[in-house]
């Protein structure tokens, strides 16, 4: 024996039912925890701006919830640059960033990864079409801080740009490249920056393409 529910008179008294959207939320009446809830304040913070003694613009905004210290370097660079160090040199902005933080003069790329990891800090360099950015963030007492700043300066100013680290960074690069091309997404991606941008550098991608990859690797 079987039965069936008769649930058309149902769909029916659902469907021809009108929705009064202006009748008050009978539900928020029940809510007594909105009863206490206060106006929400924004706080906004104070920025000091001044520069430092070669001219460096800098913005500094003080907080003293947490004992966190987050510096960012911002420089007027990024991969729309690519194109006017070489015309099949697209991709070279991430790969500076990359290799920024993969050893210095001093330190070698596993020394340098042990003392970020000792020092339990984020440091960091990125390349974006019109911005290129380092930054850290420490600790801000004195044993964590000073050493992580002084790893920033190493990176910024003795990068070691080891040869086979380059060649090896090349090989993934060259892998990544080439998934991409069973990827749609990253080939629509591609395809709508191409007829957006067309000859411009923003038509790029920030990593490069296989294309300029294989011309740069044939005239070099």
């Amino acid at each position: 024996m079987t039965a069936q529910a008769n649930t058309t008179g149902a769909e029916e008294y659902r469907g021809s039912a009108a929705v009064d959207t202006s009748a008050p939320i009978a539900a928020l009446s029940k809510l007594t925890s909105l009863d206490d809830d206060k106006p929400l304040t924004v706080t906004i913070p104070t920025i000091q701006q001044f520069k430092t003694k070669v001219g460096v613009p800098v913005r500094f905004v003080q907080t003293t919830a947490l004992p966190i210290v987050d510096i960012d370097l911002r420089f007027n660079a990024g991969s729309a640059r690519d194109g006017s160090i070489s015309n099949t040199g697209f991709g070279i902005a991430n790969m500076t960033a990359t290799m920024l933080t993969q050893g210095s003069k001093r330190l070698d790329e596993n020394e340098f990864t042990r003392a970020v990891e000792t020092l339990g800090i984020n440091l960091n360099s990125s390349a974006y079409k019109d911005m290129f950015i380092v930054s850290l963030r420490s600790l801000s007492d004195d044993k964590h801080l000073l050493p992580a700043v002084d790893l920033m300066t190493q990176m910024l100013s003795e990068p070691a740009f080891d040869d086979s680290i380059l060649a090896r960074n090349k090989a993934r690069l060259l892998v990544g490249l080439q998934q991409q091309k069973q990827d749609p997404n990253s080939l629509a991606s591609i395809a709508f920056s191409e007829a957006l941008y067309g000859e411009h550098p923003y038509a790029h991608p920030s990593a490069g393409s296989l294309k300029a990859f294989l011309l740069s690797k044939s005239n070099s």
